[in-house]
């Protein structure tokens, strides 16, 4: 199967600068910090191995998914794609394990949320760069 690796790259780091906007306070910082009980005043113990492992991860999930899609996947399917593995397996599993660990439906709701709207711009930049 035919991958343009730029396009995974640059889906990655769309997803990585949406998190960041994500979970900032001008969104949902605050209130995940919140439901988590992370304060938001303490630094990351190793930054460089939390923000790695996370950039890492969206190059994985960009990879994943521009495989999933085939090149050149028309948007419409390509947002479909998106909603559907973001909503049915990942939220959906995320659920399991937040109802087992007694997480908050407003945590579940944030970080499911973010999941939904990472895969669905990183479809959109692998629909017109793929």
């Amino acid at each position: 199967m035919e991958i343009n690796f730029i396009a995974v790259l640059l889906a990655a780091v769309a997803s990585f600068v949406f998190g960041a906007i994500w979970y900032s306070p001008v969104l949902f910082m605050r209130r995940w910090c919140q439901e988590t009980g992370v304060n938001p005043s303490e630094s990351i113990d190793n930054p460089a191995r939390v923000y790695g492992t996370t950039f890492l991860m969206n190059l994985i999930s960009a990879f994943v998914l521009s495989l999933l899609l085939g090149p050149g996947p028309d948007i419409s399917i390509a947002i479909l794609y998106a909603c559907l593995i973001s909503v049915g397996m990942i939220a959906a599993s995320m659920g399991i394990n937040y109802q087992f660990a007694q997480r908050s439906l407003m945590h579940w709701l944030i970080d499911s949320g973010f999941h939904l709207g990472r895969f669905v711009l990183m479809a959109t930049v692998l629909s017109f760069w793929g």
